[in-house]
Parts: structure tokens; sequence; C-alpha cells
């Protein structure tokens, strides 16, 4: 995950936001797959946007399927924990 983090901060630096979307999204995968929903969401989240802004639809598309599977289990997470409380 620290390769992904490393390159979208030398992404950001040289203002290349068309490449930037990617090791976002694929940092926020990698989250996700680790269970830290929170940090998946965001860089999920980011992906999105940048996608969105550059209007690149598959980006979009692959922005949209990485957050949704982050937020199921986060969810899930939270009925789990909730479930067991009561």
């Amino acid at each position: 995950m620290e390769l992904y983090e490393s390159s979208a901060d030398i992404l950001r630096d040289l203002r290349d936001l068309n490449l930037l979307a990617y090791p976002l999204r694929r940092s926020g995968h990698t989250a996700r797959y680790l269970g830290d929903t929170e940090r998946a969401a965001a860089g999920c989240r980011e992906s999105l946007t940048l996608n969105l802004e550059l209007n690149h639809r598959q980006g979009v598309a692959a922005s949209i399927s990485c957050r949704r599977p982050a937020l199921s289990v986060a969810d899930g997470k939270a009925s789990v924990e909730n479930s067991m409380q009561g």
C-alpha cells in the first residue's frame, strides 16, 4: 500500500491527474483487503472524484466498484459488532 501512496504523492506533485486516480483506487482496494475501511473509502472516493472531473468513464466505473465493497465491508462489520452486543 505504501507504494501506491508514494506513487500518488509523486503524481500530485507532478499535477498528473490522469494517472493519479489509479494508485488512489488501488490503495483503496488494498486498504479494504487489510480491513481499513476508512482509508479504503477515502482512496476510492478521491479516485472517483478525479475520474468524474476528467470525464473518464472507465475510471468512474472502476472507482464505483472500488467503493461499493469498501462500504459493504464497513456495513457488514457494523452489523456483526451490533449483533454481538445485543
